[in-house]
């Protein structure tokens, strides 16, 4: 998810604040993918971005038969023709297909990440990667913030509960997790077995 977030801001920052982070060869290759190009580093993500979103919208309103495949080509040619009309760079056809990509795990939170997406792109167009940090560490704090039907929706994380992290990434085995976690259950140390 961090990456379909952050992928276009963090890109607009290094071209625009912080090109002295790029190696030598990749800073090469983008000057000679910029030549030509008559937009600035964050409008160029900005209309690619929202190039994308009406390719998605397109597609989910056409029938199923067909819908596909225009995302497909419309991406592809679109794609294609803005480089060689020199609207955009390559790398940042690149960047911005592999965050779009990668907005597809997620098909649940689609809005969410293009709001943030958004907001990112904003904070390391103006502010660099210092922005990009710090947009990150709003939506951390934002996340951490949520309650989902009582429960706090990064628990176990915040806050820290031993019985929750039981079953977080690596599950226990069902004889390990004897008691619920605190924040579910109605009682204070209910066994699963009742």
């Amino acid at each position: 998810m961090l990456t379909a977030i952050s992928l276009p801001g963090i890109l607009v920052a290094l071209k625009t604040y912080h090109q002295e982070m790029l190696p030598t060869s990749l800073l090469m290759s983008k000057a000679s993918g910029r030549e030509g190009v008559p937009f600035t580093a964050l409008v160029e993500a900005l209309l690619m971005l929202i190039f994308l979103e009406i390719i998605k919208e397109s597609s989910i309103r056409t029938p199923s038969s067909i819908g596909m495949a225009v995302t497909v080509v419309s991406g592809l040619v679109l794609g294609q023709t803005a480089v060689q009309a020199g609207l955009v760079g390559p790398i940042m056809v690149i960047a911005i297909a592999s965050s779009g990509i990668s907005e597809f795990i997620f098909a649940g939170l689609k809005e969410m990440i293009v709001l943030y997406r958004f907001v990112i792109l904003l904070l390391g167009g103006t502010l660099g990667l210092f922005g990009v940090v710090c947009g990150i560490i709003i939506i951390i704090v934002h996340l951490i913030s949520v309650r989902s039907f009582g429960v706090p929706y990064m628990y176990p994380i915040t806050p820290y509960d031993k019985e929750g992290m039981k079953d977080f990434i690596i599950r226990s085995p069902f004889d390990k997790m004897k008691y619920l976690p605190r924040n579910i259950s109605n009682k204070k140390e209910r066994e699963r077995n009742e």
